[in-house]
């Protein structure tokens, strides 16, 4: 499942769907956290594993702990916002970010893709504002790259796993001893 989804997802990365690509990404860390930690709770285990494997390394080892950055808290917001409301943000009451943004560009092979973050402080260092620009490109592919190894690396944890899904051209040209060869019949 866990390769269909990614390759789903880098198909509407290339079709400029990056809503569509981000919303599946998001759910990838929801399976990943299912079969690391099958007995904690979703949330628990979502931020776990995201943090675990993708969200120690988002943080600028070099910056201070106010510096916002990709941590499982804020892309657990972010996936329980677009899931449950449609609404791509993390506001403020959620975290303590004060302006949260999603970026997209059109998709190319050798595209430069970067997220920002600025805190603004006071001279006394208070701080008055902390901004944080997210690529929707940048998240889903780390998230599909990282969710991918995973799965390759410990497929045997994933034994929840219990669907079927059919192609039905498929289907109906084995039935009738039809020919045909395409990519997207391997489903």
């Amino acid at each position: 499942m866990i390769d269909i989804l990614v390759e789903q997802i880098n198909m509407s990365l290339k079709n400029n769907c990056y809503m569509t690509a981000l919303t599946t990404a998001l759910i990838l860390p929801d399976i990943c956290g299912k079969a690391k930690y099958p007995d904690l709770k979703n949330k628990e285990r979502y931020v776990k594993w995201y943090d675990e494997y993708i969200g120690k390394y988002e943080k600028n080892p070099s910056q201070n702990d106010n510096m916002p950055y990709l941590s499982g808290k804020i892309v657990w917001k972010l996936r329980c916002s677009l899931l449950h409301e449609g609404n791509p943000t993390v506001n403020k009451r959620d975290s303590d970010i004060d302006y949260f943004e999603l970026l997209w560009q059109g998709y190319q092979q050798c595209s430069i893709v970067t997220d920002s973050a600025l805190v603004q402080s006071n001279v006394d260092g208070s701080i008055v504002k902390k901004e944080f620009s997210v690529n929707i490109i940048r998240i889903c592919n780390i998230i599909c790259s990282v969710a991918k190894n995973y799965y390759k690396e410990y497929k045997n944890t994933f034994n929840f796993f219990n669907y079927r899904i059919s192609n039905m051209d498929k289907r109906t040209r084995e039935v009738f001893k039809i020919k045909y060869n395409k990519k997207n019949d391997n489903i």
